[in-house]
């Protein structure tokens, strides 16, 4: 199966403007970035793992709206006893997402949705559309802590089977501005069906960015989803560690 590559889905960030910083100006302009990282290795196994991600959000003051399209394609290559060899792939997903949050008094309210393919974890497809209300308990220049909680509807296809069935989600995110030139963040979330609690998706993710020059950063993002039910031959954790560079638009 080939990685798909129609995915569209929308993703809320967690940022929004609290009284004590109301009169600051928005930054009325697309924030776009490409981030793209490629690793090799070669000898006794050939190994090539390659991603990219393409991100823009542009803040309206009390509006701000996002949108995000990943990718990840690995292969590896490891030769046998009798001097042949073979190719299997080793990552192929993709993932796309579409955000709007209305920010009022020190809250917000938030709809997203996202969508996911991941060909290794037998996963064709996973939608989830929700919204919610966000609220920060820490806001400054430099730190930013929200917590959120929704609902939602999940719409999958995996291992052939398809499911849909409303969902709740609870989230957090940290943004921590360490300097002038570099940041780092985490966030988790968890999405059960509420009927029992004993079928959902957690995902989270610690990264950080920091400037190498005027027009590049370098960007490491460790990721973690765990799936309680996932397909009979995959895993339910999924670990991915990676690095990238990053360039603005």
């Amino acid at each position: 199966m080939g990685m798909t590559v129609a995915l569209v889905s929308a993703y809320i960030g967690t940022q929004t403007v609290v009284p004590a910083l109301a009169d600051e100006v928005a930054d009325e302009t697309w924030n776009t970035t490409l981030a793209v990282g490629l690793d090799f290795t070669d000898g006794n196994s050939e190994t090539m793992l390659g991603n990219v991600s393409l991100g823009t959000e542009r803040d309206f003051g009390n509006d701000r709206i996002g949108f995000v399209v990943e990718g990840s394609y690995g292969e590896s290559r490891v030769d046998d006893d009798e001097g042949g060899s073979e190719k299997e792939p080793t990552s192929q997903n993709a993932r796309s997402a579409l955000s709007y949050k209305k920010e009022f008094n020190g809250s917000y309210a938030y709809v997203d949705n996202t969508v996911l393919h991941d060909n290794m974890a037998d996963v064709d497809y996973r939608e989830v559309v929700g919204m919610g209300l966000g609220i920060f308990l820490i806001k400054s220049a430099e730190n930013e802590f929200a917590f959120e909680y929704g609902i939602g509807h999940l719409w999958e296809k995996v291992d052939g089977v398809h499911n849909n069935y409303p969902v709740l989600r609870i989230a957090e995110r940290w943004v921590q501005e360490i300097s002038a030139t570099s940041r780092f963040w985490e966030s988790a979330e968890y999405v059960p069906k509420p009927e029992g609690f004993d079928e959902y998706l957690v995902n989270a993710e610690v990264g950080t960015e920091a400037a190498m020059n005027s027009h590049m950063n370098l960007r490491v993002v460790l990721k973690d989803s765990y799936d309680s039910i996932p397909a009979p031959d995959a895993e339910k954790n999924d670990v991915a560690l990676t690095a990238s560079l990053v360039w603005k638009l």
